[in-house]
């Protein structure tokens, strides 16, 4: 029974080893996922920056062009008026 009790505790440590290893790699493997998340959500707020930007330029084409249209409705509308009387 001694050694097959040795064997056992031979495993037992071999597990050990195994789990410690295992637990370092997910760590590493943490650190390393938060270091990427770092880098992708900066390269990602310079996106969002710049699509936000396009947004604002968007937003003044439409209010623009509504202007541009309005006056032109007002200017056709003179002009039949006009031409009316």
């Amino acid at each position: 029974m001694g050694s097959s009790s040795g064997s056992i505790d031979k495993e037992i440590g071999e597990i050990r080893v195994a789990l410690r290893n295992v637990h370092e790699t997910i760590y590493k493997l943490a650190l390393q996922m938060n270091n990427a998340t770092t880098i992708v959500d900066g390269k990602l707020s310079k996106v969002d920056e710049e699509v936000r930007k396009v947004a604002q330029e968007v937003s003044h084409i439409r209010d623009n062009t509504n202007v541009v249209t309005s006056l032109i409705d007002i200017i056709a509308s003179r002009h039949y008026i006009g031409f009316l009387i």
